[in-house]
């Protein structure tokens, strides 16, 4: 009976392996997603986390995690609230994120800021 859990065992952890190297985590970076569309990323390198909001409502709020975007936009531009803003976040390896904000500009969402961050903070 041990020999048929090992052999239960082994398929699995094998597959684990595998789809942890395969992951899309492993080949995404900045590098790589900088000069592409949000929707030519997201072909590309499917998701970890997706989120669209206007930016400064309840919804977007500009805590510590979106600080950036600060630079980017000014007050009297986010009290208008029309800044819609696509914020998706991929896995890049074991311990970090990247999180990439996407603005739309002329009919395309195109990459305004980004941040690679530790998986384990918590904002």
């Amino acid at each position: 009976m041990a020999e048929e859990k090992a052999i239960e065992v082994n398929p699995i952890k094998e597959a684990s392996i595998v789809t942890k190297i395969n992951t899309q985590s492993q080949y995404t970076s900045y590098d790589l997603i900088k000069n592409l569309s949000r929707d030519d990323a997201l072909k590309k390198f499917p998701s970890y986390k997706k989120e669209t909001y206007i930016l400064g409502t309840n919804e977007g709020l500009i805590t510590e995690f979106r600080i950036g975007l600060l630079n980017i936009f000014k007050p009297d531009e986010i009290k208008q609230g029309k800044i819609k803003i696509t914020e998706i976040t991929w896995q890049i390896n074991a311990k970090e994120n990247l999180t990439v904000w996407y603005h739309l500009q002329k009919e395309q969402w195109l990459p305004i800021d980004h941040y690679i961050w530790d998986k384990d903070l918590l904002f």
